[in-house]
């Protein structure tokens, strides 16, 4: 079970871009991470109270306590290969947890996903939505304009060495040689 604020779902993507940056700046220098400053636990609480109380709603939600609307999230799935072994529960929701894991969400009170499904909702109508919608655009656009959207022209970029193979290689083809 997890506490739950405003920006739970993307809690993780804070935690993976600092140390992508403190990753990318470290080897930079030549050097390798081994003690990452950003932990799984603060990233969970920032996104929870914390991101409750930067919306002034802390006295409503971010946390589980008597008089506040009851969100939760229960995170279990038994087939993913990522779920197990549970050594920090933080960790695997900072860093682990996908949508796909979410079992259970109770929002003010009231259940709207249960055993991974979407309760209350009629998806049937939704995609026949959906579907129609996209034959409207692809109708309104034409085949060519459609084709074109969905595979747009992509310029020629510069190829960069990867900064998460450590090794010395450069070559002049990647760094304008």
């Amino acid at each position: 079970m997890v506490e739950r604020g405003p920006v739970l779902r993307d809690a993780g993507h804070p935690r993976r871009a600092d140390r992508a940056r403190e990753h990318l700046e470290a080897h930079a220098g030549g050097d390798t991470v081994t003690h990452v400053h950003l932990r799984a636990e603060q990233v969970v609480r920032w996104a929870t109270r914390g991101g409750a109380k930067a919306l002034g709603l802390d006295d409503r939600v971010g946390s589980l306590e008597a008089g506040k609307k009851a969100d939760v999230v229960l995170i279990r799935n038994d087939h993913s290969p990522v779920m197990f072994p549970l050594i920090n529960p933080y960790g695997h929701i900072a860093f682990q947890a996908q949508r796909a894991d979410v079992h259970t969400v109770v929002v003010d009170g009231r259940v709207v996903k249960h055993d991974h499904r979407l309760v209350g909702i009629d998806l049937a109508r939704a995609r026949r939505t959906a579907e129609a919608t996209v034959e409207h655009l692809r109708g309104r656009l034409g085949p060519e304009a459609w084709e074109h959207g969905m595979n747009p022209d992509v310029p020629e970029t510069k190829i960069l060495d990867n900064p998460y193979t450590y090794t010395g290689y450069r070559s002049a083809t990647t760094h304008g040689g």
